[in-house]
């Protein structure tokens, strides 16, 4: 209750706020005071039997009544502070030329009480207003001083009028250099509070993860980033223990930066490795498969032309044989094709040059080459195959059909090969007049959900490298999207492991008016 007597609403000026409050106070110890003395007053009239009627009780009833709306005023933030303290300064003049008689008060025993207002009006007025309170002192003392002291040789008291000045010139000093002390200290604080905000807004900025600890090795504080990175309750377990320069948490990878900081303790910076140390397993697997995959299709290839070259060597020249390693050797050739096409595609798009080629094409068309040129594989795997164009899809689109194409033949040999049994099924529709849609749904292995975000990337792939059963560099599935973000458009996967997946492709179209 008590507290929040003290306490003045925020006023949003902080000089205003500060005088209110000290005022608040005065008010408080006055009105104490006044019911003090009111019931020390009760008391002696029991006491003696005298009734209430003495100019003491009276004077405090009224005071007491003035001071406790003033202590509500000074608490409105509409009414100015210096309004209360003008109320406040005149009933505290009135109250003190009634404490003595005029001739003790002006020129007596009483006199340096005159300095309690100079005083109280350094603290709840601005620096100066101690003048306008000395110089009304000044002038109650010339006024009211009695007329046998003003015509005798003491008359009017200068020599307490001169210690008043002094008086009110060290309390004008004493304001002004607390004014400023408490102003200075303000700015400090405030540029202090500024930047530990930038501090703040800097750590949270921060990409990798930034953790404190004091001297004894205590979190004092992380950045999201971290938080994001391990979560807190995992992170305590984590620095339980030293911390290394290279760390692993389930399935990420950690590089560890620790430097110290004098008299707080050390920060470690946390960075995230996974990706590149991933990439990186990546691309040596990379080097490993491309030498798989040119060496297969180029030994089957010598093995065919080796064994047609003995049989027309010994006169044995059988059509179908040959044609059936003709083909094998073709099989072979574009598989080598694909894979030194995707390699020269991919360094393209690192070097930022893959090009679009726009032209008018059919579409439909496209889709039944795609059919046509995957449909040895469907056969082989004994897959269905679905094509469903909607009605309102243009035939005739303008774009870059071989890319197009490209990115077809991608998702659904994908498709096919990772499918074992059930089929693929393509949607083609329109989202609007201006975009189209293409859905490739399959029914094959599906692929985990911690892998669906790195499923685009060049070298990733949806199963490890380790225990891949199907052919391929992992290059498909990016330059597909960077096909499409060259169209401007985009591709998103849906999938469930043991259920498939459904890629989908979203493209501007520009059909022929």
């Amino acid at each position: 209750m008590l507290k929040k007597l003290l306490l003045i609403p925020n006023t949003f000026d902080s000089d205003d706020n500060r005088r209110r409050q000290v005022l608040n106070v005065i008010l408080i110890i006055c009105i104490l005071g006044d019911i003090a003395t009111l019931i020390v007053s009760l008391m002696h009239t029991q006491a003696t039997g005298l009734g209430l009627a003495n100019s003491s009780f009276i004077i405090d009833s009224i005071f007491l009544v003035l001071f406790l709306p003033l202590l509500l005023i000074n608490r409105f933030s509409r009414i100015p502070a210096w309004c209360s303290g003008i109320i406040f300064m005149a009933c505290l003049l009135v109250l003190i030329s009634q404490m003595d008689s005029p001739a003790e008060l002006y020129n007596g025993r009483s006199t340096l009480i005159l300095g309690i207002p100079i005083i109280l009006s350094a603290l709840i007025f601005a620096p100066g207003y101690e003048f306008v309170v000395l110089f009304i002192i000044c002038l109650m003392m010339q006024f009211f001083t009695p007329p046998d002291y003003r015509h005798s040789n003491t008359s009017v008291n200068y020599f307490s009028m001169l210690a008043l000045v002094v008086m009110t010139f060290l309390s004008f000093l004493g304001s002004r250099i607390a004014n400023h002390a408490v102003q200075e200290s303000r700015k400090n604080a405030e540029a202090a509070r500024r930047h530990a905000s930038n501090l703040e807004a800097v750590l949270n900025s921060i990409s990798d993860g930034v953790l404190v600890l004091d001297l004894n090795g205590q979190v004092l504080s992380t950045n999201p980033a971290l938080l994001k990175m391990i979560p807190e309750d995992q992170l305590a377990k984590l620095i339980a223990k030293p911390l290394e320069t290279r760390t692993r948490w389930k399935n990420k990878f950690f590089s560890i930066t620790k430097s110290p900081v004098p008299e707080i303790g050390s920060v470690a910076i946390f960075r995230d490795e996974t990706r590149r140390i991933e990439t990186e397993r990546a691309k040596d697997a990379l080097l490993a498969t491309a030498s798989h995959e040119l060496r297969t299709p180029l030994t089957a290839i010598m093995n065919y032309l080796e064994m047609i070259q003995v049989f027309i060597v010994k006169g044995k020249i059988n059509t179908t044989e040959f044609n059936e390693y003709i083909d094998r050797a073709i099989e072979n050739l574009n598989r080598l094709r694909n894979l030194v096409n995707n390699i020269l595609d991919q360094a393209q798009i690192q070097a930022g040059e893959l090009q679009l080629k726009e032209k008018l094409f059919n579409l439909p068309a496209l889709f039944e080459k795609n059919r046509q040129l995957l449909d040895t594989l469907l056969k082989q795997k004994a897959l269905n195959y679905s094509l469903n164009i909607a009605p309102d899809v243009p035939f005739e689109i303008k774009g870059d059909p071989d890319r197009l194409h490209q990115v077809l033949v991608n998702l659904i040999g994908n498709a096919i090969k990772f499918t074992k049994q059930g089929g693929i099924q393509v949607k083609v529709f329109l989202i609007n007049k201006d975009n189209l849609a293409i859905e490739v749904a399959d029914t094959g292995l599906g692929i985990p959900d911690e892998r669906l975000p790195d499923i685009f990337e060049a070298f990733r792939r949806g199963s490890d490298y380790a225990q891949r059963e199907q052919q391929g560099a992992g290059l498909g599935l990016s330059i597909t999207k960077e096909i499409i973000s060259r169209m401007g458009g985009e591709i998103s996967v849906a999938s469930a492991l043991g259920v498939g997946s459904t890629f989908t492709v979203l493209i501007p179209i520009y059909p022929l008016l």
